[in-house]
């Protein structure tokens, strides 16, 4: 009967040869497929990092309304908040984070955000005629506004846009709150904080509703300093009394900064 090989025993006397060995390109594009596989990877970490909204919009501003009604009626005082029941308008230009919303100091806190490669998007006929006439008055050419052709307007809503880093720098859009009433609130206060291809707006809102009202944010083209409050590019509704709420959780620091 023949001895039964073990098949180590061919792996010990295999003999490396060049014909065996992998080759410099074998190398090559390994390493060049691992590195793909790392790049994706890295790529798709960042991006998930990047949509994560950074901590200053989700987080409560605390101003010197907020600590006068503290200061008034600390038991009282209440921190609502709510899931933004419009998050993305229609388009998916615009999105709604961080809202916080105070009855004891009347006041209301909201984020708006776009991304400035799309945002002019939501640019109007009208603010595309705006940005004709501007670029027309810098070479000396003037003439009554309503007279444009408009065949200009078309040509303008087609081919005038504004650049991501303009988009960027600049302010385009003015904001204004809604309830259900029918008032508006224009902000006390609107902080900017850009982050790469994001440009938030932190909005407060004072003199608003204690109870009883839904609220909903407007969103105008801006010429200038002048918002156009006849031409509404978004609306968003961001409270609902249709919608359970949350009492926030007032921190011991929370609690400090609000006694200043």
């Amino acid at each position: 009967m023949a001895e039964k090989k073990h098949f180590l025993d061919d792996f010990e006397n295999y003999e490396v040869t060049e014909d065996h060995r992998p080759s410099r390109f074998g190398y090559f594009m390994k390493w060049i497929f691992f590195g793909i596989i790392l790049i994706a990877n890295a790529a798709l970490i960042f991006r998930v990092c990047m949509a994560e909204d950074p901590k200053f919009v989700k987080s409560l501003s605390v101003n010197d309304r907020l600590r006068d009604a503290y200061a008034a009626s600390p038991d009282d005082f209440v921190i609502v908040r709510q899931s933004v029941y419009d998050m993305y308008t229609p388009d998916g230009l615009y999105y709604s984070t961080g809202l916080f919303y105070i009855p004891a100091a009347n006041q209301l806190q909201v984020s708006v955000r776009y991304n400035v490669r799309t945002a002019d998007q939501a640019m109007t006929g009208t603010t595309a005629n705006n940005n004709v006439v501007n670029m027309l008055d810098d070479i000396g050419f003037f003439y009554d506004l309503t007279s444009i052709h408009g065949d200009l307007l078309e040509y303008a809503k087609e081919n005038v846009t504004i650049s991501p880093d303009d988009m960027r720098s600049g302010d385009y859009f003015a904001y204004r709150l809604v309830d259900s009433n029918g008032n508006f609130y224009e902000p006390t206060t609107s902080e900017k904080y850009t982050r790469l291809l994001y440009v938030y707006h932190k909005l407060t809102f004072d003199g608003v509703p204690a109870e009883g009202v839904d609220f909903y944010v407007e969103i105008y083209p801006m010429f200038g300093s002048t918002p156009d409050y006849d031409d509404v590019i978004a609306r968003m509704q961001l409270y609902s009394l249709e919608r359970n709420s949350d009492e926030y959780k007032i921190s011991s620091s929370l609690r400090k900064e609000l006694s200043k």
